[in-house]
C-alpha cells in the first residue's frame, strides 16, 4: 500500500454520473498519475473538481452569494450593471430570435 497522503472522502449518496471530454494527452497524464498514486482515474477527477469548487467559492466572502454581505446601494447598484450588460449583450447578437440564456 501506498503512504497515501490525501484524505479520502467517503460519500454515503448516490452519485450522478456524467461524461467528459478530455484531450488525449491530458487522459494519458492523467492515467499516469492515477497508476503512481494508487488511485483511480474516477477519484482523481472527483478530487480535481472538489479543490477547484472549493477554491473558487474561497475567493468570496462568506454569504456573499445570499447578500449577507451586500447593503441595499451595492445590490442597486449590481443589478444597474447587470441591466446594462445584458442590454449590451442583447444589442451585440446576431440572431434575436431567442433568449440568450
Amino acid at each position: 500500500m501506498t503512504g497515501r497522503t490525501t484524505p479520502v472522502r467517503v460519500y454515503s449518496t448516490r452519485m450522478a454520473s456524467t461524461s467528459v471530454h478530455l484531450p488525449n494527452e491530458l487522459l494519458e497524464r492523467l492515467d499516469r498519475l492515477a497508476r503512481e498514486s494508487g488511485r483511480s482515474r474516477n477519484r482523481l477527477i472527483i478530487e480535481a473538481c472538489e479543490a477547484y469548487v472549493a477554491q473558487a467559492r474561497e475567493n468570496w466572502p462568506e454569504g456573499f452569494f445570499s447578500g449577507g454581505e451586500l447593503d441595499p446601494g451595492d445590490v442597486k447598484a449590481l443589478q444597474g450593471g447587470l441591466a446594462e450588460w445584458l442590454k449590451a449583450l442583447e444589442s451585440g447578437r446576431r440572431n434575436r430570435s431567442r433568449e440568450p440564456f
